[in-house]
């Protein structure tokens, strides 16, 4: 599975929450980054071992910058599918990760399936797309008079620790 999580810093702490997230009640084993010193510290707090890629040697830690750079392409052409600015990546991102993860294989498996044990529950909703909401009861929109929905831009599901959901989908009105 893939993840992306935004974080304000790339401090221990920072790190070791979205690791953590990640993690929910599984166990992660081994961490192989690259030997920046938040990530080494993360994984030794979550109890998992720790491996360091040869700094200047490419190909040790190619698999995961490929990944990365799918990443970020990723969530630019989702940015400018739905034509919003760069500042939103911090949604477009972990969408690409989430649709990437529940998208089946040609054998009809799936990452979130193999993590999970079934298909995802929710609905696939293009990124940025327009939809009709029933907004919280704590933003002061319900009141008698105003409509019952609002319309807002679809920007992703709200992933519980493990990486499972909860049935909430972001959007912004």
């Amino acid at each position: 599975c893939k993840y992306s999580i935004p974080v304000k810093s790339t401090d221990a702490f920072d790190t070791y929450t979205a690791l953590n997230h990640v993690k929910g009640k599984d166990k992660i084993e081994n961490i192989y980054s690259d030997n920046h010193s938040s990530l080494r510290k993360a994984a030794h707090a979550i109890g998992a071992t720790w491996e360091a890629s040869q700094p200047g040697v490419h190909h040790s830690n190619a698999i995961i910058e490929r990944c990365n750079q799918d990443i970020l392409d990723g969530s630019k052409v989702l940015l400018c599918q739905a034509g919003l600015p760069a500042c939103f990546w911090t949604w477009s991102c972990p969408y690409f990760c989430h649709i990437e993860n529940i998208m089946q294989d040609e054998d009809g498996g799936s990452s979130w399936k193999s993590r999970h044990g079934t298909d995802f529950p929710g609905d696939a909703i293009p990124f940025g797309c327009g939809v009709f909401f029933l907004p919280a009861p704590s933003t002061g929109l319900n009141d008698k008079t105003a409509p019952s929905m609002s319309y807002g831009i679809f920007v992703g599901y709200r992933i519980a620790p493990g990486g499972t959901w909860n049935g909430e989908y972001l959007v912004l009105d």
